[in-house]
């Protein structure tokens, strides 16, 4: 296993701890099948309740801007984020059925450029989310 820019090999009835928030890698050259036992556990400095809020909200907002990034490309400056509301549409929240009249026809995605935001308009009755 190769932990930031350190190599190490298991040794048979030894156990490894790493962290895996470091960039990491593993190989298994052998025939054998590797188990591995993933255990999570708070850092160290998260000690307090309100620490380990903040650090599950900042976790939380990476994660929402990793699934906005595979959804939507990088928008430029002058666009507004997706409201909340086209976010859970694109995110499949509201089963992919219309909110304007229930339907399941589809719908696309388009660049209101004259008030900066992203649309999202529905085939069947034209219903526009911003």
């Amino acid at each position: 296993i190769r932990v930031g820019g350190e190599w190490r090999r298991w040794q048979e009835g030894r156990v490894m701890v790493f962290d895996d928030s470091f960039e990491h890698e593993v190989k298994n050259d052998g025939d054998d099948t590797r188990v591995v036992l993933l255990v999570r556990y708070w850092h160290p400095a998260l000690s307090t309740q309100a620490s380990r809020d903040t650090a599950l909200a900042q976790i939380q907002d990476d994660l929402a801007a990793a699934q906005r990034l595979q959804l939507l490309p990088p928008l430029a400056p002058s666009f507004h984020e997706p409201s909340p509301a086209l976010e859970g549409q694109l995110l499949g929240h509201g089963g992919g059925v219309c909110p304007g009249c229930g339907a399941l026809e589809g719908a696309e995605l388009a660049l209101d450029e004259k008030n900066g935001c992203v649309t999202l308009c529905c085939c069947c009755c034209g219903h526009v989310t911003k």
